[in-house]
Formats: structure tokens, C-alpha cells, sequence
């Protein structure tokens, strides 16, 4: 009987783990559907926004007689790219929006100046352990002699 309930207990957690695999799935499966949406919307936006900022450009390029923005110069690219490489560049594009860091010079100056005063402090703390370690290791070697001393004592008294 030990033996029947054993494979039962195993067919249970294979088909609770095949259940879990199945929910999963469906679970990618409905992400990819919900971002094949955004990103068909974010397409659409882009290139509303993308028509409307060339318009904005061409009017003022064609005012100023300058050489083309990067804006301008980003855009067209953009134009040029596939189905499959749009929507992966308006991912991107959205990612860029969400993750851009503000960072200026003046702050990575500061970043650096704290990374420098603290490997000079890791530094220090490092030569300082050290030492103790060397320190640690002559008096072991004198404890050791002492030892050997005593031993040698002991044995030329008895």
C-alpha cells in the first residue's frame, strides 16, 4: 500500500507541476498579446509624433536653411526601419523615457571624489589589517619558541 500511495503522491506533483507550467504559459502568452497591443498604440503615437515633429522641422529648416537636427536625423531613421524593428525601437524609445538619468558633470564629479575617499579609506583599513596580521604572526612564532623552551625545560628536569 506504502508503494501505490508513493506513485500517487508523484503523479500529484507531476500534474501539479505540468498545471503550473500550463498557467505560466498562459501568463507569457497573455503578456505578449497585452505588449503586441502597447506597442501597436506606441507605434501609432510615434509616428503621429514623428509626422508632426517633421512637419515642425521641415517648416523650421526651411526658415533657418541649417543642417538637420539629431531629432530630425532620429526620426527619419525611424521611418526607414521594418514592422519588427519599429516595434522593437518604440520599446526602446519607451524604455529611453522611463530610464534617461539626469546626470551632469558637477554630480559625477562629486560620485567620483566619494568613490576615491573611500577606497583611500578601504586602503588604509586594508594596510592597518595587515599589520595586525604580521603582528599576530611574530607573536605566534613567540609563543611557539616560549613553548618549545618550556618543553625543552621539562625535559631536562625529568
Amino acid at each position: 500500500m506504502g508503494v501505490y500511495k508513493s506513485y500517487k503522491r508523484r503523479f500529484q506533483l507531476n500534474n501539479a507541476r505540468f498545471n503550473k507550467y500550463q498557467k505560466y504559459l498562459n501568463k507569457i502568452k497573455e503578456e505578449a498579446s497585452i505588449n503586441e497591443e502597447a506597442s501597436t498604440n506606441e507605434e501609432a503615437s510615434i509616428n503621429e509624433e514623428a509626422s508632426i515633429n517633421e512637419e515642425a522641422s521641415t517648416n523650421e529648416e526651411a526658415s533657418t536653411n541649417e543642417k538637420p537636427s539629431k531629432r530630425t536625423k532620429l526620426i527619419s531613421t525611424i521611418r526607414q526601419l521594418l514592422d519588427k524593428e519599429l516595434s522593437l525601437a518604440s520599446n526602446l524609445i519607451s524604455l529611453m523615457r522611463l530610464y534617461t538619468p539626469k546626470l551632469d558633470y558637477k554630480s559625477l564629479q562629486n560620485s567620483s571624489s566619494k568613490l576615491v575617499k573611500k577606497n583611500n579609506r578601504l586602503y588604509q583599513k586594508n594596510q592597518e589589517l595587515i599589520k595586525q596580521m604580521q603582528s599576530l604572526g611574530a607573536k605566534n612564532q613567540y609563543i611557539q619558541v616560549q613553548k618549545s623552551k618550556h618543553i625543552a625545560e621539562i625535559r631536562f628536569l625529568v
